[in-house]
């Protein structure tokens, strides 16, 4: 009955109904029917909109299948430049090759190069989708989704409507389904993929009802850190009284980097210059737990500086972090060998009082550095350290306990580090990544991991970052590995700060950049 009153309700609302649903109809079959691949991404996202243009229940089941489809596809990438890595990896650690080796291992980094590219644009078109499903706007589809799309067997369609909740509660401006999203959002919490409840901590920041700090509470608590990052993040967006209740609450049981993002958005809401979860809850309740006039931002450095003494803290570069999974990556090629004027070592970023500097080259300098940074680490932290030139290489294949025997190894390995080759800073950053869990290699992508095994990570280099090729380095686009870096970060919650050591105009640009984008210090060094 209802195929046959369709065609006469959009014979009586009009050509334009019509139309819509004639580009629907042609873009769910061109999805449907082909290969993602075999579309022009520019083609694949104006069909993702034309699905949206149709706002009716309609379209509520094939946007499911596209998006679980799609999820596959970029699976299937991520395991091709698995695979294509791997081919690489034979070669990373032989300096004699053949001309025949030599024009393999380049066909390998040509063809990485066009995977991660395609692999970048693919990530676009599905928050395209993503926006595309928050952009419906009729009752009627948008409680089609709810019903349907909370219990889809693929995670990425219950991601997408977790976020869409925001968006619908924010511009629907309807009491009752409003209620119906903030239901969802509860019942997604409890969801098994880390992500789906990762994107319920930030659709949350949406809503002021006392019910979704009940929610947030949970959330606060869950196993993967990520989830409890960003509902800090939300709590700060949200900003009231009962945000920064809960996150004085948090500060006492939330430990390592967390707790440093729980004291920032402390300091950011209030102005008071406080460090500790013992004065910041002394300090709430002198205050009768309401939040009084903000104190100016110079008020509030105080409490950043003393953060930045607690005894759990960790520096390298004078840049402080409670965090209890750090990754070190540090630049060794060629360049790193020239020799450093200690009368001429200008800081800028941290204070110089901060900043002993030791040893004649900046090698030697970053290496002295580094081993007091890792005799420094409480040996309730974890830690790995990469060292990259034209290829990486990482110190242990895992992040490794900072017992007094692990330091000691690391020290033996720092100190045999020498300096050569080129900077191929992407390959560094996405073996850290991969370190992480966030990229799965080919032979790990039983091992998902529930949890993210780094949250902080600090990058030193002298330079530009170029390609991996032996033959002849070329300069590469500080953009390119930027996006790269944004889409690897977007569910991990990395933070990463970056050393810049006598570097020029384009790696000053790109590790200023790498640091502000993911929530990172930048420290440039001079001399």
């Amino acid at each position: 009955m209802s195929r046959c009153i369709l065609p006469l309700l959009l014979l009586l609302a009009g050509p334009v109904a019509a139309g819509e649903r004639a580009e629907f109809l042609a873009a769910r079959n061109a999805l449907m029917d082909a290969y993602f691949d075999e579309l022009e991404p520019d083609q694949r996202d104006r069909h993702f909109e034309a699905l949206g243009r149709w706002d009716h229940p309609e379209v509520i089941t094939p946007i499911g299948d596209i998006a679980s489809r799609y999820g596959v596809y970029l699976v299937g990438l991520e395991g091709q430049l698995a695979t294509t890595q791997t081919k690489l990896d034979l070669y990373k650690e032989r300096r004699a090759l053949t001309d025949e080796e030599i024009g393999l291992r380049n066909g390998y980094i040509r063809r990485i190069e066009r995977l991660e590219a395609t692999w970048r644009r693919a990530r676009v078109s599905e928050d395209l989708l993503a926006r595309v499903v928050g952009s419906l706007k009729k009752k009627k589809t948008v409680q089609s989704a709810l019903a349907e799309y909370q219990k889809h067997a693929t995670w990425r369609v219950r991601q997408l409507l977790a976020r869409a909740c925001a968006h619908w509660h924010a511009l629907l401006h309807d009491d009752q389904l409003s209620r119906k999203t903030f239901l969802v959002l509860r019942k997604l919490r409890g969801d098994r993929e880390g992500r789906v409840r990762l994107a319920v901590a930030r659709s949350l920041a949406a809503y002021r009802r006392m019910e979704a700090f009940e929610l947030l509470k949970l959330c606060a608590k869950d196993e993967d850190w990520r989830v409890r990052g960003a509902t800090i993040s939300s709590l700060k967006q949200i900003g009231n009284s009962e945000a920064v209740d809960l996150l004085i609450e948090r500060m006492q049981d939330e430990k390592g980097r967390l707790k440093d993002d729980i004291n920032a958005a402390l300091i950011e809401l209030t102005g008071e210059n406080l460090a500790f979860a013992e004065s910041w809850a002394a300090w709430w309740t002198g205050v009768g737990r309401k939040l009084p006039p903000k104190k100016t931002k110079a008020a509030a450095k105080d409490g950043q500086d003393a953060s930045a003494k607690a005894k759990d803290t960790a520096r390298f570069y004078g840049i402080p972090t409670r965090s209890q999974r750090i990754c070190y990556i540090i630049d060794v090629s060629g360049s790193m060998n020239k020799e450093v004027d200690l009368k001429r070592v200008v800081i800028t970023g941290r204070k110089n009082s901060e900043m002993p500097v030791e040893g004649k080259t900046r090698l030697e300098v970053a290496k002295n550095e580094l081993k007091r940074a890792v005799s420094n680490l409480n040996q309730d932290k974890l830690f790995n350290i990469l060292f990259f030139n034209q290829a990486v290489k990482a110190w242990q294949k895992n992040m490794v306990n900072a017992t007094r025997k692990g330091k000691e190894l690391a020290r033996g390995e720092i100190s045999a580090v020498v300096g050569s080759g080129t900077t191929y800073t992407l390959g560094a950053l996405r073996e850290a990544f991969v370190i992480a869990g966030v990229i799965h290699t080919s032979g790990d992508k039983k091992k998902a991991k529930r949890d993210i095994g780094i949250d902080t990570i600090y990058l030193l280099s002298d330079g530009g970052p170029t390609d991996n090729r032996m033959d002849e380095a070329k300069p590469m686009d500080p953009e390119i590995i930027l996006d790269s870096v944004r889409q690897w970060n977007r569910d991990a919650g990395i933070v990463i700060h970056t050393i810049a050591v006598d570097t020029e105009a384009v790696g000053t640009y790109f590790l200023s950049q790498l640091a502000a984008q993911n929530g990172g210090v930048f420290v440039e060094r001079k001399g």
